[in-house]
């Protein structure tokens, strides 16, 4: 994309890739984390946040809870073929 552009995102967004030890000392050493405000970047402040924002929502929800787990205290191979006929009867599999 073409500069000036302002990119953002969740956490959730993907799992982060954990740096060894080393890299993150060299990390702190010699790179500067550079955070830009919408002053900085020149952004139309009415543009910016819920005001800003084109999209209204009119209803939001969450997601309904799963069941319950079931805890399965069988000898690993039988455990194994319980586990599979669940999920056969589930039509899973």
């Amino acid at each position: 994309v073409k500069t000036p552009v302002l990119l953002t995102a969740i956490k959730e967004l993907n799992e982060p890739r954990y740096m060894n030890i080393k890299s993150i000392f060299e990390m702190f050493q010699t790179k500067e984390v550079k955070v830009w405000s919408a002053a900085d970047i020149g952004a139309d402040i009415t543009l910016l946040g819920l005001k800003g924002s084109p999209t209204k929502v009119k209803k939001s929800m969450t997601k309904e809870p799963k069941g319950k787990g079931e805890l399965i205290q069988l000898p690993a191979g039988e455990a194994a073929l319980y586990v599979v006929s669940k999920l056969k009867e589930n039509h899973y599999i």
